[in-house]
């Protein structure tokens, strides 16, 4: 959810998955939430009272990398074609220069300079010159970049902090980061050094102290001395959030329909995402705690339990259940996202609102 703006294409046999960028970051102790009146763009608090007047062209939801829509008390807005950063009261901090701006992650964000990428501070000044390609967020003291077509990770003074022999790599999560190496997925620590042997096919960031890893066609959990927690034998799962994941069995792919067996695009954190199948929810030892086909849910919200509550398909419509597989919020939306912050966006006839965790509407679906 990772997330940084990605374009992931994921081909699955049988289970549609699609992730949430799930880098931590404080959780705001004042949120604002993006809401649309009458085609413009402003901001509400948790009472629903309009903080920030709908005045804007656009709000990108999120595209850029961030699970909130402020990052550490910023965010992006359309002006006309001027993409700026403003402040919780609305206030312009900065006007972007690249056109593609990324939310504030560790106090630093990307900006572009005759075609190089930078790395400013919150009031526009660069503290890292432009002289990189596809840089990522900063992550854990840590961002990835590309230099002389190689992939290396930068510290805050802009100084690469180890050589890069590996093949790709990713952001650091809990202290560890996946790299791939001829074609299988290992994990190295922040020195560089090898600490996870490359024996996966796949292999996901840690959650929790828990990381999912394929091998062969099944997937399982690992821990941060790659030692085997819970078994691969499903065809799909889930990173760990509250202690709970999401997965799904080998045994379920005849049953899913073909029409799953497609590309996967992953581009927001704020779209919905998707588990499609025969599913249920395990504990940190794979023990089955939630069985989702014993209250007829066809779908579910990734990445699972968010503020304790998760997002189900059951029927045609969206609702959600709590940690006990009680349905807490009647299923009667098109579309849902996960809870952030005590509300949840929900879409219905094609217009937006936000739901307390009883369902109560905070804010009126509205376009």
């Amino acid at each position: 959810m990772n997330k940084r703006c990605f374009l992931l294409f994921i081909c699955l046999p049988a289970l549609t998955l699609t992730f949430f960028d799930q880098q931590k970051e404080p959780k705001d102790q004042d949120p604002l939430f993006p809401v649309q009146q009458n085609g413009k763009y402003g901001f509400i608090d948790k009472t629903g009272k309009i903080v920030i007047e709908p005045k804007y062209d656009y709000f990108p939801s999120g595209d850029w990398g961030s699970p909130e829509p402020f990052s550490e008390g910023l965010t992006v807005v359309l002006i006309g074609n001027l993409w700026c950063f403003i402040d919780k009261e609305g206030k312009t901090v900065i006007e972007s220069k690249s056109g593609y701006p990324r939310h504030f992650s560790e106090g630093l964000t990307t900006e572009k300079m005759d075609d190089l990428w930078g790395f400013i501070d919150k009031t526009g000044k660069f503290i890292i010159e432009p002289k990189f390609k596809d840089p990522r967020s900063f992550s854990e003291g840590f961002a990835v970049v590309r230099l002389n077509d190689k992939y290396v990770y930068i510290d805050k003074t802009g100084k690469v902090v180890f050589e890069n022999h590996f093949d790709f790599v990713t952001d650091f999560s809990e202290g560890l980061a996946t790299v791939l190496i001829n074609k299988k997925w290992g994990y190295i620590d922040k020195t560089g050094k090898i600490v996870i042997e490359p024996l996966f096919d796949q292999a996901g960031n840690f959650s929790e102290g828990l990381a999912d890893v394929k091998i062969k066609n099944n997937y399982g959990f690992i821990d941060k001395t790659g030692k085997i927690i819970i078994e691969p034998k499903f065809s799909q799962v889930g990173s760990f959030s509250e202690a709970i994941a999401l997965a799904a069995t080998p045994t379920n792919r005849k049953t899913f329909n073909s029409s799953t067996n497609l590309e996967i695009m992953s581009i927001s954190p704020f779209d919905p995402k998707y588990a499609m199948g025969s599913m249920f929810f395990i504990d940190k030892t794979g023990k089955t705690v939630i069985d989702l086909q014993d209250i007829n849910v066809k779908e579910a919200l990734l990445p699972g339990f968010s503020d304790g509550l998760a997002g189900v398909k059951i029927g045609e419509r969206w609702g959600f259940i709590d940690q006990t597989g009680k349905v807490v919020v009647e299923p009667k939306y098109d579309s849902v996202w996960p809870y952030m912050n005590g509300l949840a966006k929900v879409m219905i006839d094609d217009k937006f609102g936000y739901i307390d965790k009883s369902g109560k509407y905070i804010w009126e679906p509205s376009k």
